[in-house]
């Protein structure tokens, strides 16, 4: 029997090796899982600051691009402007005057969005719409009209100007004629004139 002892301490020292492994594997696994959930918080910290970034940059383009589309605007309602205004120069009319006025609003309008830019538009055109809500959106509503209107007509337009229709058929072909009336044809219940 005394190698029952020995046994018993071999058993003992297996049982230690295995829970000093156990307990091994169980602080690695822990540092594996910490280290996995700093990357992770990592990766997605750097993709909300790129993400913040290219919504910067995106933002950037486009503010650049809508204050170039407004010099434009107001480069063509000055034009537009100085056009109308040498209209009403030469008439002394009521028509001219309106030219005139419309020309002068318009000046007015182009000098307003280049002193404060498309962001100063903008910011006027929200602050009109929460004092006069139902006059902005009958105004919305009239320009996106006025807006299809113009869409559709701009693509109804002929690329290319069309030809006259010709009087004549061609003579080749033969000429139509319409057919003959026939009075069975005609609806008996409707009278006729030789009926009256």
């Amino acid at each position: 029997m005394a190698l029952e002892p020995s046994t018993q301490q071999d058993s003992g020292g297996v049982g230690d090796t295995a829970r000093a492994t156990a307990d091994t594997a169980t602080t690695a696994a822990g540092e594996v899982a910490g280290t996995a959930k700093d990357q992770t918080r990592r990766i997605a910290e750097e993709a909300r600051d790129r993400a913040r970034d290219v919504g910067g940059t995106i933002r950037d383009r486009m503010s650049d691009e809508a204050d170039s589309l407004a010099r434009r605007a107001v480069q063509s309602v000055r034009t537009w402007s100085d056009e109308l205004e040498s209209m009403a120069e030469g008439q002394s009319s009521s028509t001219g005057r309106i030219v005139g006025q419309v020309a002068a609003r318009g000046r007015s309008a182009a000098d307003y969005v280049d002193d404060h830019g498309v962001h100063g538009l903008v910011d006027q055109v929200q602050s009109f719409a929460r004092r006069r809500p139902g006059l902005f959106l009958m105004g919305a509503a009239a320009a996106g009209f006025a807006v299809a209107r113009l869409a559709k007509a701009a693509r109804e337009e002929p690329s290319q100007p069309q030809s006259q229709p010709q009087a004549f058929e061609p003579a080749d072909r033969e000429p139509s004629r319409p057919a003959p009336l026939d009075d069975g044809a005609l609806n008996p219940a409707t009278p006729t004139p030789a009926g009256r």
